[in-house]
């Protein structure tokens, strides 16, 4: 069993349904029979390494200096 604040993926949400309650949700439908016990269903997204400490910082200064933004 996972621990508790681990995300959960669909699959091990299906094996978990099969093997203590003895019943199977197609993978359309997780999501809202989720919802309906008031939990949620949400992919973890990984940090990309290369990312600048200041992104929004970085796109303004490269906005501003763009010629579309003087005219």
């Amino acid at each position: 069993m996972l621990r508790d604040g681990q995300p959960w993926k669909s699959q091990e949400i299906q094996h978990l349904l099969k093997e203590e309650f003895d019943v199977e949700y197609h993978p359309d439908y997780l999501g809202k029979f989720l919802r309906e016990l008031g939990l949620s269903y949400a992919k973890p997204r990984p940090k990309r390494p290369h990312r600048p400490e200041n992104p929004e910082e970085i796109l303004d200064e490269r906005i501003r200096r763009s010629p579309l933004w003087r005219r």
